[in-house]
């Protein structure tokens, strides 16, 4: 993710590393001058799924519409400056 944004030029970026249930979101903030910089990451969120009692699956909170929440933020800021909204606990 720091080589991604020194290569394009921006100072912040957004990802998540997954393997479909566990996931966990990072921020990463590059100096100026792109020599180094921070990185955030979340705590780990799973995506719960249990069998419910009519044989069925049922899925724990948090759900994946949390997920796909903060998925959706991040990709429509994009490469954008932080701000106060950028940062989620579940």
């Amino acid at each position: 993710m720091y080589e991604c944004g020194k290569l394009l030029q921006k100072r912040v970026v957004r990802g998540a590393v997954t393997n479909g249930r566990n996931w966990i979101f990072l921020l990463v903030k590059l100096n100026d001058g792109y020599s180094g910089g921070t990185f955030k990451q979340s705590s780990l969120v799973r995506c719960n799924i249990a069998h419910s009692h009519d044989d069925g699956l049922e899925i724990l909170q948090p759900g994946p519409d949390l997920i796909a929440a903060i998925l959706t933020h991040w990709i429509e800021k994009g490469f954008t400056n932080l701000e106060s909204d950028d940062w989620f606990e579940a």
